[in-house]
């Protein structure tokens, strides 16, 4: 069985949020595995989330912030990369990987993110300079590619809703 733990805080009305738990089902059929998902919204999951994760085959820290306990999302991404889990972090998730990373990695002292803290003086994420929300973009994969296999095309058109990057100055 592969348990996956997804981190954030699940909003019915977020598209996202509704569909990765059946998208993990979904692979799980597709190579006949059992594929366990369990939500940990970060005002639960406290300042020790190694407790919770433990039993996790991988982390996903999932889209939609900002999250309600920031430092538990941090530390459950540390968590993921400390114990070498498998780890995915999508749009909010990924920034907060970025951040996680620059602060216990490399050693930045003063990790913010524009959208928690919108007067901080140097943000590691800042508003993008051309906000991605309610787009559309072709993404194409290199013929023979993981990714396209699993699409079983090299062409796609998805959607993003996306305000959020890393600053350029990083």
């Amino acid at each position: 069985m592969v348990h996956i733990s997804l981190v954030g805080d699940f909003a019915p009305n977020v598209t996202a949020h509704r569909a990765i738990p059946l998208a993990l089902e979904r692979a799980g059929d597709d190579i006949g595995g059992d594929v366990r998902v369990t939500w940990h919204h970060t005002a639960q999951l406290g300042p020790r989330p190694e407790r919770t994760l433990t039993a996790s085959s991988g982390v996903w820290c999932i889209s939609a912030g900002p999250y309600a306990n920031t430092a538990a999302a941090l530390a459950a991404i540390r968590f993921a990369r400390e114990s070498q889990r498998p780890f995915l972090g999508t749009c909010g998730g990924f920034q907060h990987a970025l951040m996680e990373y620059a602060q216990n990695v490399l050693g930045m002292a003063c990790v913010t993110h524009a959208e928690l803290d919108p007067d901080a003086l140097d943000p590691l994420i800042t508003p993008l300079s051309c906000a991605l929300v309610e787009q559309e973009g072709t993404i194409r994969f290199a013929p023979g590619s993981r990714l396209a296999k699993a699409y079983g095309t090299t062409e796609v058109v998805e959607e993003y809703h996306c305000r959020y990057g890393l600053a350029r100055r990083y």
